[in-house]
């Protein structure tokens, strides 16, 4: 295990170039100065001032000996001078973002006990140039990003801590393995910390409101849940949301079209488990903005409060490969781009099921919906809960302690879960909802390419009046697959050298032509092919009984 470090002495870095004059004053003036206590604002100011007045000092020096080409007498430190400062002062690596080494972002060691960071690594620009802002007042910030540039050269590049039996909380690096809570130390390398402290075996807080009602969260998950399975889910989740560096490939779906349901409330419990800026809130669509992936970097999940159900999300790119662990390019304002692989937890709060031009089931794969089907609304509702309860010390540290001794490889998938889902890719995928409605009602035995599309846009526009029906093509392309994914016992017929005989495969009735519509023109107004032209009496059936082709392509009923 790394040793865990306190104060230490501030060190020359080793591997680059020093002017004397500047290796002489730190190594003095830091003498007996530890980091972080004896570091401070006021301290960088005058550690500033101290640095430029020797640079003064050498310069004169060196000038007194010279005849002629005297040098100017400086007026600032340079930016390579102030990056030697800080490079003394504190521990920089480039961290990995990805498995690549050139795909980094340069981080600094927090070591001071008193910071929320302590123990972690800050990747924030704007906190770098406060404190060279200190040490060199006039700089403009050009002169602090060349700083930084140089840091990046001389600093060490170092992958993330993904060890997933460690975990990062207020009082230590716990091991799961072993139960043991070791010190922090810059050789752990995390951009997240749990600001809740580790307390072995923590009693389950029994909280009793002004009205009598006693609450502790053991009950009060069961009590949102609808079984118990739902239960151990929503517990998982939580247990997945400590581990930012552990991907199990899953986004998680909190959903119900009701208000006032829970999930809110749990997705609240989480946040403060996790502490503020160690979250993003992306919903779906979110991924598609071009600045606000940059949120995702330094934080253990993302937790979006809002999708916008009514919005058609035409790429989920981005918000799959953030699920999968896969790269993505993330611009930055004002900085270079940077490429990184999100592993935390993806959680999406859902008071409706998004429509998506992904329909694959390598989408689908990645999801698990919980449903909350109660509503607390005139029924028991508690605001103190969310307000109040959730964010106690004792409930949190109880939280952590379940969640941390919760040792799982996948996440469970209740049964309710799983007919969610299926409900999902109904709603989400027309074809596919259009299929599984009618393909029990077929008589024919060859189902015409032509056909199947005109019914289609027939059935089409009675479920989604005021949709956009999609082509022949993308439709046939979308059924071939919903067939093979659900082996579905039907042979696809549609290259361009199938011709498939229709006798004994179409010579019945079938009621759909009527019950559908596609006895009557199309939206074109050109006359129905699936019906007798020759014919103009009341008798339904014998309108249907159109003379068939010799052969068709389609699909053949295995």
């Amino acid at each position: 295990m790394p040793n865990a470090t306190a104060t230490n002495q501030p060190s020359l870095p080793s591997d680059i170039y020093i002017p004397k004059y500047l290796a002489d004053f730190l190594s003095s003036h830091l003498s007996g100065v530890t980091v972080p206590d004896g570091v401070d604002m006021t301290f960088l100011l005058q550690l500033g001032i101290g640095a430029l007045k020797a640079k003064i000092e050498d310069v004169e020096g060196l000038n007194m000996k010279l005849k002629s080409g005297k040098k100017r007498i400086p007026d600032s430190l340079a930016f390579d001078e102030v990056a030697i400062i800080m490079m003394t002062l504190f521990t920089f690596k480039n961290i990995q973002m990805t498995e690549r080494a050139e795909d980094t972002v340069l981080g600094i060691y927090i070591s001071d006990k008193t910071s929320a960071k302590y123990g972690t690594y800050v990747t924030n620009t704007k906190y770098m140039f406060e404190i060279m802002e200190r040490i060199v007042p006039n700089f403009k910030n050009k002169d602090m990003q060349d700083v930084l540039d140089k840091i990046e050269r001389s600093a060490p590049t170092v992958e993330q801590t993904k060890d997933r039996h460690l975990f990062v909380v207020k009082n230590g690096v716990y091991d799961q393995r072993t139960g043991e809570l070791h010190g922090f130390s810059p050789d752990y390398v995390y951009l997240t910390k749990i600001p809740v402290n580790y307390i072995p075996n923590p009693i389950n807080p029994a909280l009793v409101a002004p009205d009598g009602y006693k609450w502790d969260v053991e009950s009060w998950i069961k009590d949102l849940a609808v079984d118990e399975d739902t239960a151990t889910l929503i517990w998982q989740v939580i247990a997945d949301c400590l581990q930012p560096h552990y991907s199990r490939h899953k986004s998680i779906w909190f959903y119900s079209e009701k208000g006032n349901n829970g999930k809110g409330t749990i997705g609240q419990l989480i946040k403060n488990l996790l502490g503020k800026g160690n979250y993003s809130s992306l919903s779906v669509a979110d991924f598609n903005h071009e600045f606000l992936k940059e949120t995702l970097i330094g934080t253990a999940a993302n937790i979006s409060d809002e999708n916008d159900v009514e919005v058609f999300i035409d790429s989920i790119k981005d918000y799959k490969a953030s699920i999968t662990g896969d790269d993505i390019n993330i611009n930055r304002k004002y900085q270079k781009p940077l490429r990184i692989q999100f592993r935390g937890t993806n959680i999406q709060m859902m008071n409706g099921l998004p429509k998506t031009k992904d329909k694959s089931d390598s989408f689908y794969r990645r999801l698990i919906i919980v449903p909350f089907l109660k509503s607390f609304t005139n029924n028991g509702e508690r605001k103190y809960i969310k307000n109040d309860y959730i964010h106690e010390t004792a409930v949190l540290e109880y939280v952590l302690f379940k969640a941390l001794n919760m040792q799982f490889d996948e996440y469970i998938t209740p049964a309710s879960s799983a007919e969610l889902l299926e409900s999902y890719k109904e709603k989400n995928n027309p074809v596919l909802e259009f299929w599984n409605e009618l393909k029990e009602e077929f008589v024919w035995d060859l189902l015409p390419t032509q056909f199947l599309y005109d019914l289609f846009v027939k059935w089409f526009d009675i479920n989604n009046p005021s949709g956009k029906v999609m082509s022949k093509r993308t439709f046939m392309d979308t059924l071939s697959n919903v067939i093979y994914s659900q082996n579905d016992p039907w042979e696809v017929k549609t290259g361009q050298k199938d011709r498939i005989r229709s006798s004994g495969r179409m010579d019945a009735d079938e009621p759909l032509i009527t019950e559908y519509g596609l006895d009557k023109p199309d939206r074109g107004g050109n006359p129905s092919s699936w019906v007798d032209p020759s014919y103009g009496g009341p008798n339904e059936q014998k309108r249907r009984d159109f003379p068939r082709k010799s052969t068709y392509r389609g699909l053949l009923r295995l």
